[in-house]
């Protein structure tokens, strides 16, 4: 199916003078797409071109009284529809976005006009305004060899357009993207997945829930669904029994994150679950004048027993928690830790807590709650 999708394609793309070929790795699986080497995009003059040739804000009423299969142009419009397509391929976009406004002046639902009024916002670099464009053409049902290219080349932009925004990893505008897709085209079981995945990543779990729902029962994408959908209700269960959620950082298979020591030093701590006193570095108890006790105590380490000097009475913050008395050794911490200290037990067992390591949240509650 692919390979004759592929053909269909080169052949019809060859014909409008749009050359497609197989599909490169994208980060998104999609049931359909194309590549983007090869489409030309030239980004130039795109306020000025595209502007005037945005959708039409009609009345719902209005838009649903025309939309309608419209009839083939006639015979002079057909001439003036090829001369502004031959204005296009030539990249003379001014000149054929004017021509094309003063033609759809006079034919405002002519679905080949809006066909190329998506090729200029496409050549001038506004491809989430061609992709709008070519969803309200296909809205009036254009005749099957139109509506053939306009679908080939949305998969092609929807592609490049989903590459762009990854690669700015700009997650508003992915989140509004998929919003659009799976309005246009609410059959597609892959637009929705990755919809509610979008969702998931920026922590809107119930809704992430919502659209995974509707996509469980699908033969490809059902189960992936029902992965996702169980991943966020087990997040909705975290925020609801976990008041308290800290940021981490993961780095060299650490979780590491920021307190503040008697509320005003700063630090950056290393999680560490298995020790059983917090630690900090002896440049910071230097740096900042700390008092040490006058008696050592001896810890078991990975590299042996050690002695290890102690300051009494400190009070440690993470976000709005904070633990008073807590006595903090003072030990060397090893090269290429990127840590002011370590968050031991010490602190971590006055709450109930919870380590996301997928979302690198720590979640905490107060054992007095």
């Amino acid at each position: 199916m692919k390979i004759v999708t592929h053909i269909l394609a080169f052949i019809i793309g060859t014909l409008s003078g749009l050359y497609l070929i197989a599909p490169t790795s994208s980060k998104y699986e999609l049931a359909i797409s194309g590549d983007r080497t090869n489409v030309k995009n030239t980004t130039i003059y795109m306020d000025q071109v595209t502007e005037s040739l945005r959708p039409s804000t009609r009345s719902n009423n209005q838009q649903e009284a025309t939309k309608e299969p419209t009839s083939a142009p006639s015979d002079d419009k057909l001439t003036k529809l090829r001369k502004i397509e031959n204005l296009i391929k030539q990249s003379l976009l001014i000149e054929a976005a004017e021509k094309l406004q003063t033609f759809q002046e006079d034919a405002p639902y002519s679905t080949y006009s809006m066909y190329l009024s998506a090729q200029i916002k496409h050549q001038s670099g506004d491809v989430s305004g061609a992709i709008i464009q070519l969803y309200e053409m296909l809205e009036y049902r254009p005749e099957e060899p139109l509506h053939n290219k306009a679908k080939i080349l949305l998969s092609v932009l929807i592609t490049r357009y989903l590459d762009q925004l990854t690669a700015n990893n700009d997650s508003a505008k992915l989140l509004e993207f998929f919003r659009l897709l799976s309005a246009n085209e609410p059959e597609r079981a892959d637009y929705r997945y990755h919809l509610s995945r979008q969702l998931f990543m920026m922590d809107f779990f119930q809704e992430s829930i919502n659209q995974a729902q509707h996509i469980e029962d699908d033969r490809t994408w059902g189960e992936r669904a029902n992965q996702l959908k169980i991943k966020a209700e087990r997040q909705l269960e975290l925020i609801t029994a976990y008041p308290g959620s800290i940021p981490l950082q993961r780095a060299g298979g650490h979780f590491y994150t920021h307190a503040l020591l008697n509320k005003i030093i700063p630090l950056r701590m290393m999680l560490d679950t298995g020790a059983s006193l917090s630690t900090i570095s002896p440049d910071l108890v230097k740096k900042h004048h700390l008092i040490t006790d006058t008696a050592q105590i001896q810890l078991i380490t990975a590299s042996g027993k050690i002695k290890a000097s102690l300051v009494s009475d400190q009070k440690l913050s993470l976000g709005n928690y904070e633990v008073d008395g807590l006595k903090l050794t003072v030990v060397q911490l090893h090269d290429g830790l990127d840590t002011d200290g370590l968050l031991g037990m010490d602190f971590l067992s006055q709450f109930d807590f919870v380590i996301d390591q997928e979302k690198t949240i720590l979640y905490l509650k107060p054992r007095s709650l």
